[in-house]
């Protein structure tokens, strides 16, 4: 038996044996449910693959509208009699079958009138959803939109490749990051636990932040040992993440909607800065959060809990986040799923931060609860932080203002408090601004969400905002390119761009007077460059024990004593070292004393 609102089911009923049984007459149809989510198919035989693919507008899933609902109660409806047995019935059986037709025909009308409100209702948005047909001809068209996502997202990872390559080229990594970074997949890429020694000699990185998904970047790195290998491959991860809400937003709003909402993501200044800023392992965070959220408007609940769970393995403090998804889950009646998501995120956040992470630190401890802000941790406490300062609040306008705020008005903006609570209540201020990487996890947040509106918005019953739906995919994508004019894309039209600085080359000099597979101590501004060359790779003053056989120093900003050579000799003790080169600020010294053994002959 067929279960209540199944398009398939039959409208008679059906003995154990699979026969059909004829309604009686004067029983009217059972009533309708005007839901959009009950309203029944035209056609009671076998669905169509076309039938299969339902919509969705808001939660409810979307009706099918081939026909009115009225022919299934009109084939409900009992035969009229024969002309041989007519002429035999009595007025009662006429009077009874008049009773039953007109029951029936306002039960019809009834049901017509439901199924015709909620047909419009998704009229829209079902058209959206819809797969081109490949008509003759046709087919290569279908291909192509079929295709646009990928290549829209193939253009995006040439543009922040080519963006991230002429930075590093340009010698424009001024933090340790990328050198962090790089140094921790080499070790993977070498089987070996990821040392990081410009953190400390034998730092285990596990014990900075926990981050395994990072293996995944060992294998190209050991083919190509070059931080632009890092740089491509975060390149490409951040354009990956374009091909969800392109995809999403194609089949919800259409093919010209779809493209320029999937080229304002691209352009977004979140992902941006994130590209022009080192290397960072959010680039895994991006496009995992947006495969999620894409299967989650998709209603594949399942889907959207595995993608998820993988934000576990991209930083410590997405466990929240991934709490918060499974929130969402619950709310939306997949009960059981969203618990078990939610449970699983908070005790993977405590359990990261209280146990792994201080396992693996040297101090036996999670080293940046100590940047936390004031006592106040209230909910009303965490709200004012959000906007006591006007660097917090110029970030919250810049983040939903990209959407034309309409991500406001989805559930899934939810999911931008955990990252915006611990940046605002930080007590660094590098946390609250737009700059660097952090701001790059909310970007897929914000433009589902924003597409999450616009789908409510394009099933509306009023026509001025079915028609306002329809124009903010245009107005965002020139939002989108006005804010290039303040963010790292503007230097594609810069000729200073592409051109070296005079300290560029010198310090490329001063990297070539090292032997490669030496041991070096460095200070911030050249680490990146040497990472790949050296054994190992100190930072001046953190290398314990060790002794570095050679020592380059950027004087530009020099702040201690005058002489150079009597500072470099104390900071080792019963060490000397020899100035070999320098040039436009740029130092190298050479062990001296204990001397460095020269390189075995080949």
């Amino acid at each position: 038996m067929s279960a209540p609102g199944d398009p398939s089911a039959p409208a008679a009923s059906e003995t154990p044996g699979g026969e059909a049984i004829p309604a009686p007459p004067g029983e009217s149809t059972p009533p309708v449910n005007e839901s959009a989510e009950a309203a029944p198919t035209a056609d009671p035989g076998p669905a169509s693959p076309d039938d299969a693919s339902a919509t969705t507008v808001g939660d409810e899933p979307a009706p099918s509208a081939d026909l009115p609902a009225a022919a299934e109660a009109t084939e409900a409806t009992p035969e009229d009699t024969s002309p041989e047995s007519s002429d035999t019935e009595s007025s009662d059986t006429e009077s009874s079958d008049t009773e039953a037709t007109g029951t029936t025909t306002e039960a019809t009308g009834t049901t017509t009138e439901a199924a015709s409100e909620a047909t419009a209702a998704v009229t829209v948005a079902e058209a959206a959803d819809e797969e081109p047909e490949d008509e003759p001809g046709g087919g290569g068209r279908s291909r192509l939109v079929r295709w646009t996502p990928w290549i829209i997202a193939g253009l995006f990872f040439v543009a922040y490749s080519a963006l991230s390559l002429i930075r590093y080229w340009r010698m424009g990594f001024q933090s340790p990051d990328v050198t962090v970074f790089e140094q921790a997949i080499r070790n993977y890429a070498h089987f070996r636990a990821p040392i990081v020694d410009i953190k400390g000699p034998d730092f285990n990185h596990l014990g900075d932040h926990f981050h395994p998904l990072m293996v995944l970047m060992a294998p190209l790195y050991r083919l190509i040992p070059d931080p632009g290998t890092l740089l491509v491959q975060q390149s490409f991860l951040f354009a990956l993440s374009i091909v969800p809400v392109a995809r999403l937003a194609m089949r919800r709003l259409g093919t010209a909607s779809g493209v320029c909402l999937g080229l304002a993501y691209g352009l977004s200044w979140g992902l941006q800065n994130a590209v022009n800023f080192d290397f960072h392992e959010i680039c895994f965070g991006v496009p995992i959060m947006a495969f999620s959220l894409e299967a989650f408007l998709d209603r594949r609940w399942r889907a959207c809990a595995v993608w998820a769970l993988l934000l576990l393995l991209v930083k410590e403090d997405l466990g929240i986040t991934v709490a918060v998804i499974g929130f969402l889950l619950f709310i939306r009646r997949q009960r059981l799923l969203g618990a078990a998501v939610s449970a699983s995120g908070i005790a993977a956040f405590f359990l990261i931060i209280f146990v792994v992470i201080p396992h693996f630190n040297p101090e036996g401890k999670y080293p940046y609860l100590e940047q936390g802000g004031g006592t106040d941790v209230t909910p009303w406490g965490l709200l004012l932080e959000m906007v006591d300062n006007r660097t917090k609040i110029w970030t919250l306008i810049f983040l939903f203002g990209i959407t034309a705020f309409l991500a406001l008005g989805s559930p899934l903006t939810l999911l931008v408090l955990p990252t915006i609570v611990w940046r605002f209540h930080s007590t660094n201020d590098a946390y609250w601004g737009r700059d660097w990487h952090y701001s790059a996890i909310l970007m897929p947040i914000v433009f589902l969400a924003m597409l999450d509106v616009l789908t409510r918005m394009k099933g509306a019953r009023r026509d001025w905002i079915r028609a306002y739906a329809l124009r903010v995919p245009a107005v965002v994508l020139t939002i989108a390119v006005m804010l290039c004019a303040y963010f790292p894309f503007k230097d594609f039209i810069s000729p200073a761009t592409y051109q070296k600085r005079e300290r560029q080359v010198a310090a490329e000099a001063a990297i070539a007077a090292i032997p490669e597979g030496s041991i070096v101590g460095s200070d911030q501004a050249l680490l990146p460059y040497l990472a790949h060359r050296a054994d190992r790779l100190f930072l001046i003053g953190n290398s314990g024990d060790f002794r570095p056989e050679y020592l380059i120093v950027d004087t530009r900003d020099w702040t201690h004593e005058p002489d150079l050579l009597q500072w470099v000799d104390s900071l080792y003790e019963n060490t000397r070292y020899t100035m070999i080169f320098t040039r436009e600020n740029y130092q190298v010294f050479r062990r001296s004393y204990p001397p460095v053994q020269p390189e075995p002959a080949s």
